[in-house]
């Protein structure tokens, strides 16, 4: 499968799944976007999500105890990855606005350098959990050098996923009932099925995907 084409493939899939388990998945989305309003439990949220996404992804059966043994699981995990890659983010946020504030030609150039790293960040985020959940001792370090290895190794799949994750925001900037209406679920459907593919690319088994 072309890397370009990759990243369309699976939103065409992941709403053909989404469908499947319309009811499901609609819930499973909607508590997402209320957990994220509220901050504090969208990390264990997103991991149960995730849990159940994984399995869609594999063709196998899901319903909600899978999302309420996915939070009891990965919980405290998910608490750690999320919370440093919003950390990061926030310091990249402050460095493209400090040196974007300043004047000079150099400055400009560091500034959409911190910019074009925080696409890549941004980009990391929909694959860290269902990278976590691939790994058989998985610890923070492990989950962020293997999710970079993964879409460093594909780098039209990362471009092509960084434009549909364009589009995804300008989408909910204008349709932002879609935020609670099944955003969470496709998206962690195509994120899931990122990594498979992408870990059957570095394993030579691209096949399967094709």
């Amino acid at each position: 499968m072309s890397q370009l084409a990759a990243p369309w493939r699976f939103l065409a899939r992941g709403f053909l799944l989404l469908w499947d388990e319309l009811a499901l998945m609609l819930g499973l989305s909607l508590l997402l976007a209320l957990s994220l309003l509220l901050i504090l439990p969208a990390p264990a949220v997103a991991a149960g999500l995730a849990v159940v996404a994984r399995r869609m992804a594999r063709e196998e059966r899901v319903n909600f105890d899978f999302f309420k043994e996915g939070v009891r699981a990965y919980a405290r995990l998910s608490y750690l990855v999320l919370g440093v890659w919003l950390a990061v983010l926030a310091m990249l946020v402050v460095n493209v606005r400090f040196y974007a504030q300043m004047d000079g030609s150099l400055f400009r150039v560091i500034s959409f350098t911190w910019l074009y790293l925080g696409l890549l960040w941004l980009a990391l985020l929909p694959h860290l959990l269902p990278t976590l959940l691939e790994l058989q001792a998985p610890t923070v370090w492990l989950v962020f050098r293997n999710t970079a290895l993964l879409l460093f190794s594909a780098p039209l799949y990362l471009l092509s996923f960084l434009v549909q994750l364009g589009l995804w925001l300008l989408l909910l900037r204008y349709l932002p009932l879609l935020f609670f209406l099944g955003w969470g679920g496709w998206l962690a459907l195509i994120a899931s099925l990122g990594v498979r593919y992408l870990i059957g690319r570095v394993s030579g088994a691209d096949a399967d995907h094709k």
